[in-house]
């Protein structure tokens, strides 16, 4: 079946510019975009779209010189493709099955983009199950493969189960590699709201070229929570701790894996 799309999304977010591992500058991200996408299902276990996405924004430093570091006004003009393939058995808590996207963004200046640059996101996940115990196991890769991503287009880390410990995006990069180990039991035999308490291993980092990219300059990191399967999504009460004495507490609602 073919099916269209559309979204628009408006926000802000903070982003941190790295030089030579030192932190000259952060700033905060102001986004108004719409991504339009045509796509088809394939059978029940994937998809395949391709779209188009358009936003304006700008950049103002919040820490840092702010003459050194003026607002950086933006425009984004990507051309995307993404396949997507999902044999969980649940959307919110899986206990069994397997789920996998990759992703190819262009960013042209013929769409109306400022830059021209290529990135390529790859992730998957597999579950499996015993009783009421799950673990999954998960790797992520997304990589700037051509040019170099301005601001609004870098990847970013920190956050539950996204290097926990760090602040929601509190890291970016051109590149960012991360594997991870989730573990959760499931409290009780409710079915009105099915509690689950759990945890998780990560390891991972941003990095600024992808020559850097090594374990040795990875950052360990990890979770506790307390997850519950509501009518609005998963929703978790967590615990975060990281190297270099990062620690955070996140009420998350979504899915985090």
């Amino acid at each position: 079946m073919w099916f269209a799309n559309a979204k628009t999304t408006i926000g802000d977010r903070v982003a941190t510019i790295y030089e030579d591992d030192i932190t000259p500058a952060t700033y905060e991200v102001s986004e108004s975009l719409i991504e339009a996408s045509l796509g088809r299902e394939l059978g029940t276990w994937g998809e395949a779209r391709a779209g188009l996405r358009y936003s304006d924004g700008d950049a103002d430093v919040r820490v840092g010189d702010p003459v050194a570091f003026p607002e950086i006004p933006f425009n984004r003009g990507e051309f995307f493709t993404r396949f997507t393939v999902d044999e969980f058995d649940s959307f919110n808590f899986p206990t069994t099955g397997y789920y996998a996207i990759a992703e190819w963004t262009a960013s042209r200046e013929g769409l109306g983009a400022d830059d021209k640059f290529d990135q390529l996101q790859l992730s998957g996940t597999v579950a499996k199950s015993w009783g009421k115990h799950t673990l999954l196991g998960g790797m992520l890769y997304r990589s700037t493969i051509s040019g170099e991503a301005p601001i609004q287009s870098l990847f970013t880390a920190g956050g539950f189960l996204n290097l926990s410990g760090f602040n929601t995006n509190e890291l970016s990069g051109q590149h960012y590699v991360r594997a991870a180990a989730i573990y959760y039991q499931k409290l009780g035999n409710s079915s009105f709201l099915p509690l689950y308490l759990g945890g998780s291993l990560e390891v991972g980092n941003v990095f600024q070229d992808r020559s850097d990219i090594s374990l040795s300059d990875s950052i360990n990191a990890g979770s506790l929570f307390l997850g519950a399967d509501t009518l609005l999504g998963p929703v978790y009460l967590a615990y975060g701790k990281a190297e270099g004495d990062n620690s955070a507490y996140y009420i998350y609602l979504g899915r985090s894996f």
